[in-house]
Formats: C-alpha cells, structure tokens, sequence
C-alpha cells in the first residue's frame, strides 16, 4: 500500500487536496485496513471526507468503517467484502 501523491506541498491554510491509498499487486483481497498519523489538534490539517473507492467493490458488497480523531490526529479505515464464502480481489 501507499500514498498517491507521497508529498503534498504548496497549499496554504483553507486550502483543501486529497490524497490516494493505493495498493499494487495483491491477490485474493478480502479486506484491509489502515491508520494515518498527522498534525494533532487539527492545527494544520484536518480531515474533510474519506471516500471508499471501487477496487474491493469489484469482490461483491462492501462495508467501510471509518474513524478520524482530530485531537490525536489519527486516520483509522477499513474496508471488508462482505459475505460468507466470497472471493477476494486480484490486482492493482
């Protein structure tokens, strides 16, 4: 997995940009999940929306969970197809 773009720069307060978790390669994935760290207290970033993308939809229904805690300036996600006896995803 990683961060598409790796760097952001050149914006200034108020400005809003986004960034992309990405993942390469991967086979039979059924869910995943992650935690991003950033400036505490909301000082200097913030989190405005998380989106679910289409890559583990393609797997069937899926289910997102979502947790931003500005004070400790913590992103947690997950992501699951949902279902018993489901395939996972393949590729990138």
């Amino acid at each position: 997995m990683y961060v598409d773009p790796s760097e952001v720069t050149g914006y200034l307060p108020g400005d809003t940009f986004a960034v992309s978790i990405m993942i390469t390669s991967v086979l039979d994935l059924k869910a995943w999940q992650f935690e991003m760290s950033y400036a505490k207290y909301m000082s200097e970033i913030a989190v405005v929306d998380v989106i679910e993308g289409d890559f583990l939809m393609i797997g069937g229904e899926t289910y997102m969970a979502k947790n931003v805690d500005p004070f400790h300036g913590e992103l947690k996600v997950g992501d699951t197809i949902l279902g018993a006896g489901v395939s996972g995803v393949s590729g990138s």
